[in-house]
């Protein structure tokens, strides 16, 4: 006879952690800086041919002032160092050539054409794991004075410190071996980051920065280009303790960005609050700050959320008007687009606003008349719509829908008498006309 037994049964739970790769970016503090440059006038100088920047922290290829060598610039000269004549980078003139700069540990290793120039100790820093950095060319930093006067082929930067041989076998406009963080080749009509990293461009000011054959071309002083990431509206906010020679009755911009501030902008008077508009420049380009306030003394700023981020473009002067039906609505100059624009405001608070729609003057014919845009006004009269074209001797427009306009020819009239004292040539530009 078999004896059988209970078993017991036992559940062991035994717990598991599983390990998933993670996505997220890490960098260490090494990293390389190399740009392909050619420079023309050793008189500009001061500025950079590539800078990474976060916040006032910067690292970045310098061109010192005395326009006598290529130098790691930073904030308040962390990273440079006094050194002897015999190790200066002295540029080259009207040839290209390649310049680096290697952080690597505890140490800056300048480069010219792969080959060592320059070696010393200096505090290196991390610039490259923030999603709020910058890449600048042109001025020493974002904010900063300097230029240089030449052509940039190419322009990198690696997560890792280079050696003489990675940096040999770089060549412009060609793909590496090893993947850089950013990438600019300036090739085709527009600026991007081949990395795809850096989604907005802030090309310029003015005539003087420009694409050309595959080149960023930086002909003087005030020229930039500004590479950012993604854009996160940012809110102006007035300190608790102001300097004591900030302005406190009147309007002041307490940054981020720059401002003086630049023109006041449209400004409206919807649902029980007084809005304004005023232009100031971050990394991203011109934007319109905004500010509302119920009684015009005591103003809050809004979020920032017209600029290139939206519009594509920056934004200029412009005037704030009330449609037929009330609706809040601006026309104003897209900065770098050459046009006029005009947006509807969507939403109470004047936060949200319509994509622009761009303004295109017609002969009665249906022809496009070929007139200068500039810093515009928009006006009723009778239930038509008439606009000023802005700038010099400008255009005038009308339209029934804001949408179609007719160019009616210039305001001012060819008989414009020569003795009033002021010419007709006048720069007639963020103008307001009105009946009295």
């Amino acid at each position: 006879m078999k004896t059988i037994q209970k078993a017991r049964i036992f559940l062991i739970l035994i717990p598991i952690l599983i390990l998933t790769a993670c996505t997220t970016e890490f960098f260490t503090t090494d990293k390389t800086l190399v740009s392909w440059v050619s420079i023309n006038n050793m008189d500009v100088n001061g500025g950079s041919i590539l800078t990474l920047q976060d916040g006032e922290l910067f690292d970045g290829i310098i061109l010192s002032e005395h326009g006598d060598s290529w130098i790691a610039g930073s904030e308040d000269d962390r990273s440079t160092t006094a050194t002897d004549n015999t190790s200066l980078v002295a540029p080259g003139i009207g040839e290209f050539e390649q310049i680096a700069i290697v952080y690597k540990g505890d140490e800056i290793l300048i480069y010219r054409d792969a080959v060592l120039q320059s070696r010393y100790k200096a505090e290196i820093i991390d610039l490259l794991n923030s999603n709020t950095n910058m890449v600048v060319f042109g001025p020493s930093h974002y904010g900063g004075k300097g230029a240089v006067s030449g052509a940039i082929e190419d322009a990198r930067i690696y997560s890792k410190a280079l050696s003489e041989e990675e940096l040999k076998q770089l060549q412009p406009n060609k793909s590496s071996r090893i993947k850089p963080y950013a990438w600019w080749d300036f090739e085709g009509d527009e600026v991007r980051d081949r990395t795809g990293r850096y989604e907005f461009h802030n090309l310029g000011v003015w005539e003087d920065v420009e694409l050309k054959n595959g080149k960023l071309i930086l002909k003087k002083h005030d020229c930039q280009l500004i590479a950012a990431m993604t854009y996160v509206p940012e809110t102006p906010e007035w300190p608790e303790n102001p300097p004591g020679n900030w302005p406190t009755y009147h309007l002041a911009h307490p940054g981020p960005g720059i401002a003086f501030p630049g023109d006041p902008n449209p400004a409206f008077y919807y649902k029980g609050r007084y809005h304004l508009h005023y232009i100031y420049e971050n990394p991203y380009g011109f934007m319109y700050a905004h500010l509302s306030s119920t009684d015009m003394v005591h103003w809050e700023w809004q979020p920032t959320v017209l600029g290139p981020p939206k519009t594509g473009h920056g934004m200029f002067s412009g005037t704030g008007f009330f449609t037929r039906e009330g609706k809040p609505a601006m026309i104003y100059h897209g900065w770098g687009s050459s046009r006029n624009h005009i947006m509807y405001g969507l939403d109470d608070k004047l936060d949200e606003w319509t994509d622009p729609e761009v303004i295109i003057p017609r002969h009665e014919n249906g022809d496009e008349a070929k007139i200068d845009q500039w810093d515009p006004d928009c006006w009723q009269i009778d239930g038509t719509y008439y606009a000023l074209s802005g700038g010099e001797d400008p255009g005038l427009l009308k339209s029934d829908d804001l949408k179609n306009w007719i160019y009616l020819g210039k305001l001012l009239h060819e008989d414009y008498p020569s003795d009033l004292g002021v010419s007709r040539y006048e720069d007639i530009s963020c103008a307001n006309i009105f009946r009295i």
